[in-house]
């Protein structure tokens, strides 16, 4: 069984519906560094469930974004990629505020907010970061970089 994989040493109880007697599971101090380190000594390590499909990735953007382009994109990708997407935050450089865009989500949850004001001296830079299964790199940096915002490019001569 692919728990038994993932810890050999836990103890199994066969319950109905979920109920069990909470003795069982909680304040039980099963956690033993030593033992943890004796199996993983015998060849019980994380590459025996790595799945090479999970990946992060990070992308990068000096120019500003612009947040209606940034919040349909991400509607759009939760609809689609949102099982895949295990976790993704970033700080985000929104065209137009002095506020960094705090941005984090979970699955098809997200949320982002205002906080704390860009310094003088900080280069106002968007890094927003991935992790999940099967994230097509060349694909969400194409869809990021359609975020950028078109007052940049209005404003060149």
């Amino acid at each position: 069984m692919r728990l038994e994989k993932m810890n050999p040493t836990a103890t199994k109880y066969v319950c109905l519906n979920s109920q069990i007697d909470l003795r069982n599971v909680l304040n039980i101090y099963s956690f033993d560094l030593n033992e943890k380190l004796r199996l993983n000594a015998n060849g019980i390590n994380a590459k025996d469930h790595h799945d090479e499909s999970i990946s992060s990735l990070l992308l990068k953007e000096t120019r500003p974004l612009d947040l209606r382009k940034l919040n349909l994109w991400f509607s759009y990708l939760v609809q689609i990629q949102g099982e895949n997407l295990y976790r993704y935050k970033g700080v985000l450089n929104i065209e137009g505020k002095d506020k960094r865009y705090i941005f984090q989500g979970v699955h098809m949850l997200f949320a982002g907010e205002e906080k704390g004001n860009w310094r003088e001296e900080d280069t106002r830079i968007s890094e927003l970061v991935f992790i999940g299964k099967n994230l097509n790199k060349e694909k969400l940096t194409r869809q990021f970089r359609r975020c950028i915002s078109e007052k940049i490019f209005k404003s060149k001569p």
